[in-house]
């Protein structure tokens, strides 16, 4: 018996709150089993989606063009979204999920992984062979960000013990970069910081131990 994988999020963002329920529930049919659908209309501000994305471990995101139209107080579109997480170094695959493939799509094609077309959800065929590039995506993006949280978390172990160097700290702060947007710019600043995350695991795990007592 096949077992399911680790729980993989796939994200939908639309301002149409009714089809996106629909379209998810269309996608649960087609994913592997084990992986979930988050859906949202769109947030308040661009700025928000990093840690949304965090929250919810997404590993691929779809995205509609039209973002305004049903959204009262919406100030961009999905082009708008595409462009912010590419400048921001969020490196989540994302897929435009547009009814329309206009000039403004075309000329954004180059942010996304694919261009997918809202009729493609009724053809069994097509439809599968996009959830298949989806998944695919995923799992690549899934696998790559683990391993940058282990190269994060052995810096870190170092920078505790006052061992890592300016280059260490330099390559967690661009990996962190590279998954979360989050800039680090001054390396000293860095340093403390990654040490005091260090000396709080090294706490956690000195607890960890005198609770658990003498090994048998």
């Amino acid at each position: 018996m096949t077992m399911p994988e680790h729980a993989l999020t796939v994200g939908i963002i639309d301002d149409d709150a009714s089809y996106v329920r629909s379209t998810a529930r269309r996608l649960k049919d087609f994913l592997p089993e084990g992986w979930l659908v988050v859906v949202d209309t769109p947030l308040a501000n661009l700025d928000e989606y990093p840690e949304w994305l965090e929250n919810h471990d997404v590993v691929a995101l779809l995205v509609d063009q039209k973002l305004r139209d049903k959204v009262p107080g919406c100030t961009y579109e999905g082009h708008n979204l595409i462009q912010h997480l590419h400048n921001s170094n969020i490196r989540v695959p994302v897929f435009f999920f547009t009814a329309i493939i206009d000039e403004t799509v075309e000329n954004n094609e180059k942010f996304v992984f694919q261009v997918i077309k809202k009729s493609d959800t009724g053809d069994n065929v097509i439809w599968e062979r996009v959830v298949d590039r989806i998944v695919i995506a995923g799992r690549l993006y899934h696998h790559g960000k683990a391993e940058v949280n282990s190269t994060i978390a052995a810096i870190a172990t170092k920078a505790a013990a006052g061992t890592a160097s300016v280059d260490e700290i330099e390559q967690a702060g661009q990996l962190a970069q590279s998954l979360y947007g989050i800039s680090m710019i001054n390396v000293d600043n860095e340093r403390a910081k990654w040490i005091e995350r260090g000396r709080e695991l090294a706490t956690e795990i000195d607890i960890m131990l005198r609770d658990r007592g003498p090994a048998p």
